[in-house]
């Protein structure tokens, strides 16, 4: 393509033959593009602008779009008798903006793939060099990231909003040209294939006025297509390309977006609910409930009146803000402590004095979090797997989307020391976040010791030196850092794995698996293990899913977990298992559970984590 006098002196003299340093400096200087940017534009010519030439001169008169999603339309008229030359501008400058914007050779990739495949359209600029309604929308939209639970920093305006005031500068600037000439692909396409007009019609001066106009509509259609490809990959970040490339199917850019979304009905009950404590946290900030101790049922005073109106203004209680603690009020209260998962005695003790009084912008934030968990969650690609999440304490299992089953879980306690694994830093305890398949059943498990817990068994092996052989821990042949023999515990009723244990992969070491403490499953707070996830009824689950695998030693597992032998099953199919971390969720009847952050990976505005 040879947009300009410039480029083409630039390209006769230097395309056909190599150039050293100061050569390509020159060619880029001729072509108004950085030097680090002349290999990148020169790529794009050749792999992608060459082929979308040659398209647009085999089809003179391509036919119009489908009915979807097309931002540039353009009426069906005869274009102006330009040269075959002076049309190419757009696709050029548009290249040149690639070229120069701070992207990946994958995303620079991506993005004129993008392009190409539009048939070079413009997405978010009209004939008249203004954005189209879709551009607009989608420009609104990214004024409410934070109410659609988007991290904002991932979406800065700044640039965009220099460029939209530039694009408007240089339109308002020369009305000529924007009336005459659009960057339209139909009218390239169809001047392309004119072979009537000289060269000379496309005058180097006319260039000049023209080109400000191009590239500054090329730099806004790049930054609001960048950002759409962000959104689309922060929306759903398994095939965000695909999902990008689908947008032509949708009538509108607000159904494109709004298709993105995941279809879990929690999500929509979460974003809404998001809105309102955004609003919420716009009024004035209540003052705190303060107690030197438990504030009972019959109460009264300015204490009781604060907490009723904090009970009103989150939908849980309706009646009089009195300062009296009646029935309604311990009734509402209760309401508000089963949905924090605190118990619900009716009385305002330490814990549930913290839910009261956190702000509603942090528990926005833990809305917002959620949000992002759900949005990117390995389980939107399965049907039938097991979730765990790990601040409700609860797994699920889903059965062709559906959920099928739900039980109480142990994990990791939120105390000990953090530790690196990769480039992850999580507490040593902690169950980390996980996405794998479980492989294999194990009935009657050994328990192979490791070396932490060891450790801590240290001082009951002083105080008694039976203790390991009377509790079935047999010596192995290799050792611990520290010296050591390994060593494992043999099946049985001081076994902690209990009868089950279930593998999946994973760099931490963390399995599911049966316990002898089962009594823990009663606690509302349930963060007691090493970091492995001990599950309720984990034989009866075991069984659940080899039937469910058709699993030919289904039949065997009863004379199994009678003896005391470990056994070993292998998954027909193996069973997706999506550990995660959302401290928000919804009930069955969709109401909101704010569940608390165990681990503290989230801080609240006084930085400090939030309510357990």
């Amino acid at each position: 393509m040879h947009p300009s006098s410039a480029t083409r002196a630039a390209l006769r003299q230097f395309s056909l033959k190599p150039i050293d340093q100061d050569q390509s400096a020159q060619m880029a200087k001729q072509l108004r593009i950085p030097a680090r940017a002349l290999v990148t534009w020169l790529m794009l010519c050749l792999t992608v602008g060459g082929s979308a030439i040659s398209r647009a001169a085999a089809q003179p008169n391509p036919p119009p779009p489908d009915a979807g999603f097309h931002v540039a339309t353009i009426q069906d008229q005869a274009p102006p008798a330009v040269a075959d030359e002076a049309p190419s501008i757009w696709i050029y400058q548009l290249q040149r903006s690639i070229a120069e914007a701070s992207l990946g050779e994958h995303e620079a990739e991506r993005l004129c793939a993008l392009y190409q495949g539009n048939n070079w359209e413009p997405l978010f600029i009209d004939p008249g060099f203004q954005l189209t309604p879709d551009g607009r929308y989608f420009l609104d939209r990214l004024s409410s990231l934070t109410s659609e639970g988007f991290d904002s920093g991932r979406f800065p305006r700044s640039r965009l909003n220099d460029q939209l005031k530039n694009l408007d500068t240089v339109r308002t600037a020369n009305p000529a040209i924007v009336a005459g000439r659009p960057p339209a692909p139909r009218y390239i396409m169809q001047a392309a294939a004119a072979t009537t007009v000289t060269d000379s019609a496309w005058s180097d001066q006319d260039e000049a006025t023209r080109e400000p106009l191009h590239w500054a509509a090329a730099q806004v259609d790049l930054t609001l297509l960048t950002l759409l490809a962000r959104w689309v990959e922060d929306m759903n970040p398994f095939e965000p390309f695909e999902g990008l490339k689908s947008i032509g199917r949708f009538p509108s850019l607000a159904d494109f977006l709004d298709s993105l979304k995941p279809r879990d009905q929690r999500y929509g009950a979460i974003e809404q609910a998001l809105g309102r404590y955004l609003h919420l946290a716009t009024t004035d900030p209540l003052p705190p409930i303060q107690s030197a101790g438990a504030i009972r049922p019959g109460a009264t005073g300015r204490m009781v009146e604060r907490i009723q109106n904090r009970l009103h203004l989150e939908g849980y209680y309706a009646g009089p803000v009195n300062g009296r603690f009646d029935p309604a009020t311990r009734a509402a209260l209760k309401d508000f402590q089963e949905h924090h998962l605190l118990p619900a005695d009716g009385v305002v003790g330490e814990r549930t004095r913290a839910w009261l009084n956190a702000p509603f912008a942090d528990k926005a934030k833990l809305i917002a979090a959620s949000m992002r968990t759900m949005r990117q969650s390995e389980a939107r690609r399965q049907t039938r797997f097991l979730r765990i999440n790990v601040p409700e304490y609860t797994l699920e299992y889903y059965k062709d989307g559906q959920l099928f089953d739900k039980r109480r879980i142990v994990v990791g306690r939120s105390s000990g020391r953090r530790v690196r694994y990769g480039s992850v830093w999580v507490g040593e305890n902690h169950t980390p976040t996980i996405s794998s398949s479980i492989q294999r059943v194990i009935i009657n498990p050994r328990w192979y010791v490791p070396e932490r817990i060891r450790l801590e068994l240290t001082g009951r092996i002083a105080a008694d030196p039976s203790y390991l052989s009377e509790h079935g821990f047999v010596s192995m042949q290799s050792a611990y850092s520290f010296g050591g023999s390994r060593i494992y515990q043999e099946p049985g009723r001081h076994n902690p794995l209990g009868k089950v244990k279930f593998e999946f992969p994973n760099r931490y070491g963390v399995y599911l698996h049966d316990t002898t403490e089962k009594h823990l499953f009663q606690r509302a707070r349930r963060d007691f293990s090493h970091g492995c996830i001990r599950v309720e009824q984990a034989t009866d689950l075991a069984q659940m899913l080899l039937r469910d695998d058709q699993n030919p030693a289904l039949a065997k597992v009863p004379g199994y977990l009678a003896g005391t032998s470990q056994r070993f099953i292998e998954l027909v199919t193996p069973l997706p298992i999506v550990v995660e971390y959302a401290p928000v969720t919804v009930s069955p009847e969709g109401r909101l559970i704010f569940i608390g952050d165990p681990y503290g990976r989230l801080i609240d505005s006084h930085g400090r984590g939030f309510p357990l």
